[in-house]
């Protein structure tokens, strides 16, 4: 059971993240280039009848060429429709620097949790009898539609995502094949998060984030991402659940931005 936490214990929670985004900031020099992006872990997590409402922030650390995006931002909205199946529509705007904010792109997920394999449960900090083990694997399909371009510019992603609790520890990973509409090969992404809980609200750990452009042709650019996160879980007083994670995400070669600050904030309302 998630514990309760009081106003002044989730505004405790809230400038810890903001002394986590403070404290990083200063590792980054001023003079880096980083390009903001959206990062996300999908976990196979499912209650039929849940609603969950999720925004996302990717935010440049270091200074941004002007048209490159210093911020991007996505509102997405999903609902379990069975024990094992969940929607979600959501759409991305972009900030680029010295320019107006704009709707860059809608998305429309799937996510499948695959029999035999375990139902979805919570990914914040909760905590662990520290002995039992768990695996929960899912199938996901998104469709982008960028708003320039239509679904001809847009493409579809697809690919298993899977969690396995040893523990107290836990592991979330996806890798999918993302094939776009227009002319183009297809590629492959992946993303992966290591959690320890600290207790039951808070956790810390490690993600990493990749994508590999033209995979299954004629291979091209690549991105790579790596840095430590922060989460937390709280129960509010209506029941509702609340999850914010901040991470702050280091390029790993000479193709991705130097470092971005990624904000995501999940808002769940039970069925009941």
């Amino acid at each position: 059971m998630i514990e309760k936490l009081s106003a002044a214990k989730f505004l405790q929670t809230a400038f810890a993240t903001i002394a986590l985004v403070s404290g990083m900031q200063v590792a980054v020099s001023t003079e880096a280039r980083a390009q903001a992006a959206i990062f996300e872990v999908v976990h196979p997590d499912v209650e039929q009848g849940e609603i969950e409402i999720e925004i996302l922030n990717g935010v440049g650390l270091g200074g941004v060429d002007d048209g490159d995006e210093r911020s991007v931002h996505e509102f997405a909205i999903g609902y379990g429709l069975t024990d094992i199946w969940k929607f979600t529509a959501a759409v991305e705007l972009a900030n680029p620097e010295s320019e107006n904010a704009e709707v860059e792109a809608f998305e429309f997920e799937n996510l499948v949790l695959l029999p035999f394999f375990g139902g979805g449960h919570g990914h914040g900090g909760k905590e662990s009898d520290g002995n039992h083990s768990e695996f929960t694997l899912g199938f996901y399909t998104a469709l982008e539609v960028p708003r320039e371009g239509g679904i001809d510019a847009g493409g579809i992603a697809f690919g298993p995502v899977f969690e396995a609790e040893v523990g107290s520890l836990k592991w979330v990973g996806n890798l999918l094949v993302e094939v776009p509409f227009e002319e183009g090969d297809p590629g492959l992404a992946y993303a992966s998060q290591i959690v320890l809980p600290l207790n039951e609200s808070v956790g810390i750990g490690v993600e990493n984030f990749g994508e590999f452009e033209g995979a299954f042709g004629d291979a091209g650019d690549q991105e790579h991402y790596a840095g430590p996160a922060l989460y937390f879980e709280t129960e509010l007083p209506n029941g509702h659940v609340i999850e914010p994670r901040a991470a702050v995400l280091f390029g790993l070669n000479d193709n991705s931005s130097d470092a971005v600050f990624s904000f995501n904030l999940e808002y769940k309302i039970g069925k009941e």
